[in-house]
């Protein structure tokens, strides 16, 4: 049976609500989504306490950038380099920290040692990492986190880069992932490669776009592995950024364009606060 409409949207549904409100904000619109949902539920514990867990899902879902006491590059949020009680670590710097998912700041410095067996081989993807966002990407950051169990070496990529333009009423991120077990001398790396683009001047919309790759890499040590899957990060990046932008423009040209009316003849917006001036609504009103 349906629930009465007048029935009170209970505890758990709030919860829920939040929740999804959260984790759907757009890029660089956390802070202001927040505030929006704070106003809605006017219950300041409910939101700290119950929907915590979404502020913590939301910053590593966006691979949100944070800097590091004592380095000069900063580490990505990541489900990759979390530890328990709210702490990531970051092997660039070999420290542990404590990340506060609303301020975005990090503190509680600890020192943390690097699994001594992958550690060559994350160092040297590192470095190549580090040279190709440099040059793709205006704010790009890139993490390089690795494990071993036995003798199998997991290494994982991570790269975001992000435009935030509140004036200019638009905001954009790009997100990828890639992943590679060293189990055998011909290895599978997969890929997941994510753009959210939010433009909201007169209007709200969004683009969400994914991709996943998988390609073969030979292993054979570790600074010519670290080189072919860089070179293989950066041909389906190029190819996906292309594919985005050949998209957009047919869009641009057709399917935008069905979205809306054509501009009068006089090739200006209607303005909606003069509208009782207008010929036509004089005409209508006659």
């Amino acid at each position: 049976m349906a629930a009465d409409s007048d029935e009170p949207i209970t505890h758990e549904q709030k919860v829920r609500i939040v929740t999804n409100f959260i984790l759907h904000s757009p890029p660089g619109e956390f802070n202001e989504v927040f505030s929006d949902v704070r106003v809605l539920l006017n219950d300041d514990s409910l939101l700290k306490e119950e929907a915590s867990s979404a502020f913590k899902q939301y910053n590593k879902d966006q691979l949100t950038p944070v800097k590091i006491e004592g380095s000069d590059n900063k580490v990505l949020i990541t489900e990759h380099n979390e530890l328990e009680g709210g702490r990531f670590f970051d092997d660039r710097s070999k420290q542990s920290f404590r990340y506060d998912d609303l301020k975005k700041e990090a503190s509680d410095y600890q020192v943390w040692i690097s699994d001594p067996a992958a550690e060559p081989w994350r160092a040297a993807l590192e470095t190549e990492l580090d040279a190709y966002t440099l040059n793709h990407y205006r704010n790009g950051v890139g993490s390089v986190f690795g494990k071993s169990q036995g003798s199998v070496i997991s290494l994982i990529a991570c790269i975001e880069d992000h435009q935030f333009q509140p004036n200019n009423f638009w905001n954009g991120c790009w997100r990828s992932q890639w992943s590679v077990s060293l189990s055998s001398s011909i290895v599978e790396l997969r890929g997941v490669l994510k753009v959210q683009v939010h433009y909201y001047e007169d209007g709200n919309v969004q683009l969400v776009s994914s991709k996943e790759v998988k390609e073969t890499l030979e292993v054979s040590n570790s600074q010519e592995l670290a080189k072919e899957f860089v070179r293989i990060v950066e041909n389906a990046e190029n190819e996906y950024q292309l594919a985005i932008a050949e998209n957009y423009q047919t869009m641009s040209d057709t399917t935008f364009k069905a979205l809306r009316r054509q501009l009068p003849v006089t090739r200006a917006k209607i303005d909606w606060n003069k509208i009782l001036s207008y010929r036509v609504v004089k005409e209508l009103r006659g």
